[in-house]
């Protein structure tokens, strides 16, 4: 068992708003060329996905993975939910939303 964790998709705080310990940011300001930069696997070993945030003014990183998504009546993805792997940001209440817009 490879329990490795990577480091997925490296995205900037800058696109993120945060706001009571949680990192909100739209789909759509997570891509590049038409691509979405989203998610990633975040171990080696499982198909978890997530990304990893990166602060540039002090280089701390992050990985989060994909803990829920949200569904609306119809059945759309209205946002996907995430909690860090990092044992002590969970208990200090740290989550990231990406909004399906």
């Amino acid at each position: 068992m490879n329990n490795t964790l990577l480091r997925p998709n490296r995205l900037s705080v800058e696109f993120f708003t945060y706001t009571d310990k949680t990192f909100y940011a739209d789909a759509s300001d997570l891509e590049q060329g038409g691509d979405r930069l989203m998610f990633d696997r975040v171990w080696a070993d499982s198909c978890d996905e997530g990304f990893t945030l990166v602060n540039p003014a002090t280089g701390g990183e992050a990985v989060f993975y994909l803990n829920d998504t949200q569904k609306d009546e119809e059945g759309d993805i209205t946002d996907w939910r995430l909690i860090p792997v990092d044992k002590e940001l969970v208990a200090q209440g740290i989550t990231a939303v990406v909004w399906n817009d």
